[in-house]
């Protein structure tokens, strides 16, 4: 429930600072997707359904894990 806390008010912040909808940053589903995926790289976003490089390159900014 940690990381889905996180995710969740940097959605808020974000959606906030841009005046858009926070599910326009990433919805729900996303999120419960990235917390199950346990991805290591941002590569790996990727795989995850839609993580493009659009929202990729505007919203995350990650750190590969070792």
């Amino acid at each position: 429930m940690y990381v889905y806390n996180i995710l969740k008010a940097y959605r808020l912040k974000t959606s906030r600072d841009e005046g858009i909808k926070p599910y326009m940053v990433f919805s729900n589903g996303e999120m419960e997707t990235l917390i199950k995926a346990n991805l290591k790289s941002k590569n790996e976003l990727h795989m995850v359904k839609g993580f493009g490089d659009k929202k990729m390159g505007k919203y995350l900014v990650i750190q590969d894990r070792k």
